[in-house]
């Protein structure tokens, strides 16, 4: 409060302000002549508004797979799909995004949902401080493990951007053939395949075409 939201400092696991000022050039502008923090402006105005506080979050997805919280926003009883994942999702076990479903998370990792029943850490926050770096099982398929030797991955862990390692996981993972997709969910015919993708030394994973 007294020096972390001047410094763009992140005051939550689940906010990026780095990602929150590239995204939103009027908010880098407002904080670049010292108006507001990229914190207060999101905690005052940009949830409401719908501004996605990490690149993890994808609002057209979150309220595809969360009918209830469509269905809030549409009655007027949030004032954003954003705002009610900051604020509510990630501690009620939400999918977030096609590649993380809190839920699964904790279902594959039993000392998490422990360390979540007994108030120590939320799901989301545990993934980002630890389980990426952790090479964590994510309950879908998808073990973080298996991207250890991948340059894009290990390069945002070694940066200390964990959103950014996940973010790289969740676009291999429509391409992995142990993926289990999300209910309703088919990526984009323009979903770029991410050829680069460097498998583990000695693992016989292969990327195919994700099924229509």
């Amino acid at each position: 409060m007294l020096y972390g939201r001047a410094e763009n400092r992140s005051a939550s696991p689940v906010f990026d302000p780095v990602h929150y000022l590239a995204s939103n050039p009027d908010v880098a502008q407002a904080v670049a002549q010292a108006l507001i923090t990229p914190w207060d402006h999101f905690e005052q105005f940009g949830g409401a508004e719908g501004r996605s506080p990490t690149p993890l979050f994808n609002q057209t997805f979150y309220l595809q797979q969360n009918p209830d919280v469509a269905q809030a926003l549409a009655n007027g009883q949030i004032a954003s799909a954003a705002q009610h994942f900051a604020v509510y999702g990630q501690f009620e076990t939400r999918i977030v995004n096609p590649a993380i479903n809190l839920e699964r998370y904790l279902s594959a990792n039993p000392d998490v949902a422990n360390a979540f029943i007994t108030g120590l850490i939320a799901p989301l926050a545990h993934l980002l401080q630890f389980g990426v770096n952790e090479g964590r099982n994510l309950g879908n398929g998808i073990r973080l493990a298996d991207f250890a030797n991948d340059p894009p991955f290990s390069q945002a862990l070694t940066n200390g951007n964990p959103a950014q390692a996940l973010a790289r996981a969740e676009s291999v993972a429509p391409f992995l053939p142990a993926f289990e997709r999300p209910a309703g969910w088919t990526p984009p015919a323009s979903t770029p395949i991410p050829i680069d993708f460097t498998p583990p030394a000695g693992s016989n994973i292969k990327l195919v075409i994700p099924p229509k």
